[in-house]
C-alpha cells in the first residue's frame, strides 16, 4: 500500500500567542500595585471543532477581581471561520481594577475536516542526521541534502524522548521534548490537522527563533523534522531530527 506523507511548512514570522497571557502595556511589577481579574474560559483556552455550515458559538468567558468579587467587562476581538479548516485565535480582553491597564487571554480553535482522533503523545526513539547544513542555500535544497544523509544512514541515536499533549487529554496540540542534536534541549510544539498533516508553532530556542517542517509516515509512525534558524548569528542553520514512536 502506497502511503502519501503530507508536509506542511510554516515561516515562525511575527507573533502567535498559544496559551500564553500578554498584555498590551508593560506589566512588569505591577502586579504590586493594581489587580488582575481572574478569566474563566468554559470549554478551555484550546477547543477542536469539525467542518461544519453553522457560525461559530462562543462557549463564553468571564473575568472577576478577587479582592471585591466584582465582574470585570470582557471584550473579545478575532473570529472563526467554521468552513475552513485552520487555527484560529479569539483574544479575550479586560483591565485591571485599576482600570488603567489591559490583558489579553487567547482561546485557540482548531477547526479541522473531522474531530481529531489519533493520539500522538507517547514515547518515541529519536535519531538526527550526523552534521547541519549551513549557508545561504535555499532551505528545500538543505532539506533534500539532509534527506539524503538520512537516507545513507548517516545518524545517531539519541535514545528515547517524548511528545505530549499541550493540555492533557486535549488531542490536537503537542510538544516534541526535543529536536536538537546537541546536548541543550530544543523543543518543538505543533497541531494536528488531521489527515497527517502537522503544522509546528513559534518556538524560542539557544540559537534563536525556529521555522520548521514537519512529515510523517503513518505506516512507521514516524515524524521527520526539519528546523532552521533564519536570523541572527546562526542564520541558515538546518537540521533534522527523526521519532519513530515505540
Amino acid at each position: 500500500m502506497k502511503h502519501i506523507k503530507k508536509i506542511i511548512m510554516v515561516l515562525f514570522v511575527g507573533c502567535l500567542t498559544l496559551g500564553l497571557i500578554s498584555c498590551k502595556k508593560e506589566t512588569e511589577n505591577l502586579a504590586s500595585i493594581t489587580e488582575w481579574p481572574e478569566f474563566e474560559l468554559t470549554g478551555g483556552s484550546f477547543v477542536n471543532l469539525a467542518v461544519s455550515a453553522e457560525s461559530f458559538v462562543d462557549p463564553g468567558v468571564s473575568a472577576r477581581y478577587t479582592s471585591t468579587g466584582a465582574a470585570a467587562t470582557v471584550t473579545t476581538t478575532g473570529s472563526v471561520n467554521m468552513q475552513v479548516p485552520g487555527l484560529y485565535q479569539l483574544l479575550y480582553s479586560a483591565k485591571d481594577l485599576s482600570q488603567q491597564w489591559t490583558i489579553d487571554v487567547p482561546r485557540n480553535i482548531l477547526v479541522t475536516n473531522d474531530l481529531l482522533t489519533e493520539n500522538y503523545a507517547g514515547n518515541y526513539t529519536v535519531k538526527t542526521v550526523n552534521g547541519f547544513q549551513t549557508g545561504t542555500t535555499p532551505f528545500a535544497t538543505k532539506v533534500e541534502n539532509l534527506r539524503a544523509m538520512l537516507a545513507a544512514g548517516s545518524t545517531t541515536d539519541r535514545g528515547t524522548r517524548a511528545v505530549t499533549q499541550m493540555i492533557p487529554g486535549q488531542l490536537g496540540w503537542y510538544m516534541f521534548s526535543d529536536i536538537n542534536w546537541q546536548a541543550s534541549p530544543m523543543r518543538m510544539q505543533f497541531f494536528d490537522f488531521g489527515g497527517g498533516t502537522f503544522q509546528p508553532t513559534p518556538t524560542s530556542s539557544n540559537f534563536g527563533s525556529i521555522e520548521g517542517l514537519i512529515e510523517y509516515d503513518p505506516a512507521t509512525q514516524t515524524f521527520t523534522i526539519f528546523g532552521i534558524i533564519p536570523e541572527g548569528v546562526n542564520a541558515g542553520l538546518t537540521w533534522c531530527a527523526v521519532y519513530t514512536k515505540i
